[in-house]
C-alpha cells in the first residue's frame, strides 16, 4: 500500500517538474524573440537615437496596422532621418505614405496635414500648390495647435512671399496666440526667421 502511494507521489512530482521545465523553456524562447525584435529595430536607427526616433522606426515597420498616431510618429521620424539619408527623396516618399495613412483614419488632424505639407515640400523645402492646400487643411483642422504651431509658423515665414493673404493672417494669428502662452518660444522662433518681410510682420505682431 505504501509502495503504491510512494509511486503515485513520484509520478505527480515528475509531472509537476516537467510542467515547470516546459513553462521555463517557453519563457526563454519568448525572451529571445523579444530581444531579436528589439535588435532588429535598433539596427535601423540613426546613431544615438532618441526614444521618439526609436518609436518612429518601429512604427515605420508596422505597415497598415499602425494607429494614426503611430503613422504620424513614423512620418515625423522619417522626415528627421531624411536630413542625413543617402536617398532623401525616397525617405520623404515613405514619410508621405505614413502621413496619408494617418489622415485616412483621422482626416481632421492638424498635425497630420502639417506633416503631409512637409513631405510634399520635399528635401528642397519648395512651395507648391499641393503644399499650400495641405497647410490650409492643417489650419482648418486647428487654427491654433500646441504641437504644430512652431513648424507652421517657421514654414510660413520661409515661404512668406508665396503665401496668400489668408495664410499670412492665419500664421500671424497663431503666432500672437503662441506668444501669449509661451513668449520665450515665440521669441526663439522670431530669431530664426530670415525673410526680412516675414521677420518684420511677425516682429510687429509680437509687440
Amino acid at each position: 500500500m505504501n509502495d503504491r502511494r510512494t509511486s503515485r507521489l513520484g509520478v505527480v512530482i515528475v509531472t509537476v517538474l516537467l510542467g515547470i521545465a516546459l513553462v521555463y523553456s517557453g519563457w526563454v524562447v519568448v525572451r529571445e524573440l523579444e530581444a531579436q525584435v528589439i535588435d532588429t529595430a535598433a539596427s535601423a536607427l540613426p546613431e544615438r537615437p532618441s526614444s521618439r526616433d526609436g518609436f518612429s522606426t518601429i512604427a515605420a515597420r508596422c505597415g497598415e496596422n499602425c494607429l494614426p498616431r503611430g503613422h504620424r510618429a513614423a512620418a515625423s521620424g522619417l522626415l528627421k532621418m531624411a536630413r542625413t539619408s543617402a536617398r532623401p527623396q525616397e525617405t520623404y516618399g515613405l514619410a508621405a505614405a505614413h502621413a496619408r495613412r494617418a489622415l485616412a483614419e483621422e482626416p481632421l488632424s492638424a498635425d497630420g496635414w502639417a506633416l503631409l505639407a512637409a513631405t510634399q515640400a520635399g528635401p528642397t523645402d519648395h512651395w507648391t500648390r499641393e503644399v499650400g492646400v495641405d497647410l490650409e487643411r492643417s489650419y482648418n483642422a486647428a487654427p491654433r495647435s500646441r504641437t504644430a504651431s512652431a513648424w507652421r509658423i517657421l514654414f510660413c515665414a520661409r515661404h512668406w512671399t508665396a503665401l496668400d493673404v489668408d495664410l499670412r493672417r492665419r500664421a500671424l494669428t497663431e503666432f500672437v496666440w503662441l506668444a501669449a502662452i509661451d513668449r520665450p518660444l515665440a521669441e526663439r522662433l522670431l530669431s530664426r526667421i530670415q525673410d526680412p518681410a516675414a521677420s518684420l510682420a511677425f516682429g510687429l505682431s509680437l509687440d
